[in-house]
């Protein structure tokens, strides 16, 4: 685990008049962003967009490195259009475009 601080100036000139400001931020490696995203969603309505356009949302139940999902109380959406409602999912990783959160289910 590392971190890098990163030192930025911001200039901002609002109705003719120049104002400076020094910040710093800290950098995380991407793998370490990446983990931490995932702790957050684990247990948690997700959406997984597939490379063909079919969307499946979910209760994140577990995901491993290669990007290999499980979800709970899974429905599969086609254009927008729910199509089928599963107990539980196993959707390979390569097949994965993008997985997002969701808001909670009622």
């Amino acid at each position: 685990m590392y971190e890098l601080r990163r030192e930025v100036k911001i200039v901002l000139n609002l109705d003719d008049s120049r104002k400076e400001i020094n910040c710093s931020y800290y950098l995380q490696s991407r793998k370490e962003a990446l983990s931490q995203f995932i702790q957050q969603i684990h247990g948690r309505p997700v959406v997984v967009k597939l490379n063909s356009g079919v969307d499946y949302r979910g209760v994140l139940a577990c995901i491993d490195g290669y990007m290999n999902i499980a979800l709970e109380q899974t429905e599969e959406y086609v254009n927008g259009q729910l199509k089928d409602k599963y107990g539980d999912a196993f959707i390979r990783g390569n097949n994965v475009l993008y997985i997002s959160t969701q808001k909670r289910r009622n």
